[in-house]
This record gives C-alpha cells, structure tokens and sequence, in this order.
C-alpha cells in the first residue's frame, strides 16, 4: 500500500502536470488567437491598400485630363433646350438606354457637352505631377508612360514637355 507521502507526491505530480497542461493549452489558444488577429490584419491592410489605389488612380486619371487641356464636363443647358427647339433631341432620347449615351455616344454629349480648357502652365504642371507620382508609385509607371505618350501624340503645343517626361520615365 502507498504511504501518505507516496501519495502526497503523486498529488503533487498530477497538480503540477495538470497546471503545465493548462498553460500549454492556454499558450496553444492565445498563439491561434494571434494567428487570426494577423490574417485578419492582412486582410484589412490589402482592402485598405486597394482602396488608397483606388483613389490614387482615380486621381490619376484626372491629372491625365488636366495634360490633355481638359478639365470638366458640363451640359449645357441653354444647348439642351436649343436642341428640343430644332427638334434634335426628343423626349425619347431620355429613354431606356439614357446613361449609355450620356457617357459618350449619344446627342447629349455631342451636342450640348462643354469641355471646359486648361491653361498651359497647368497643363505643364499635370504632365510634371503625373512623372513626379509614377517614379513615387511604381505601380503608375507604365499609365504614366502611356498617358504622355497620348499627349505626345495629340497635344501639338505639348510635344516637348511630354517627351521631357516620356524620356525621364522610360529609363
């Protein structure tokens, strides 16, 4: 038969084992806890980081507007009832399809759209923005390569600032 001091020890080794054994499993918990905490991060960094380019795109492509010697759309409303007057447009041409020829293709945006112009000094500055942001942000580098090159190609007055910053980006 076991002694009371037999017995006392083994008492002593099953608390002992019992205590390891719950701060192995609450170690075990707390680095699982952990290990959620940062994909949870990593996921919140990733839609965080599409939504900024996102918006730096977004701003990008405005600046490109601005090197083209573009700034705004408006529609014209003195042109809008000028051409119900002609009879160019009619109540018809606001129809089903009305967004798809709003965006580009329809009476609206031929007839009464006015593209409002940009000087060319801010012109200028938007071609030096869009170089000084595509050698920040590699990720904008080939839209600004691309952006210039259309204003190489149809901005006569722009040629030389555009292949100033073509040159310096393309190297």
């Amino acid at each position: 038969m076991a002694t009371l001091n037999e017995f006392k020890e083994l008492i002593l080794v099953i608390s002992a084992s019992l205590s390891m054994l719950s701060v192995g499993v609450g170690v075990i918990l707390a680095v699982l806890q952990y290990r959620l905490k940062l994909k949870e991060e990593e996921r919140l960094a990733i839609s965080t980081r599409a939504d900024v380019d996102v918006r730096l795109f977004k701003s990008f492509t405005e600046l490109m507007d601005l090197a083209m010697g573009r700034r705004q759309h408006t529609l014209s409303e003195k042109a809008v009832e000028e051409l119900f007057k002609r009879k160019i447009i009619s109540k018809a041409d606001f129809g089903e399809n009305f967004r798809e020829r709003q965006a580009g293709s329809g009476k609206l945006s031929e007839y009464a759209t006015v593209v409002i112009p940009v000087g060319r000094s801010g012109q200028h500055a938007a071609m030096a923005a869009i170089a000084t942001l595509a050698r920040e942000y590699p990720v904008l580098k080939e839209a600004a390569i691309e952006g210039l090159k259309s204003v190489n190609d149809e901005v006569v007055n722009k040629k030389e600032v555009a292949v100033k910053y073509l040159t310096e980006l393309q190297r």
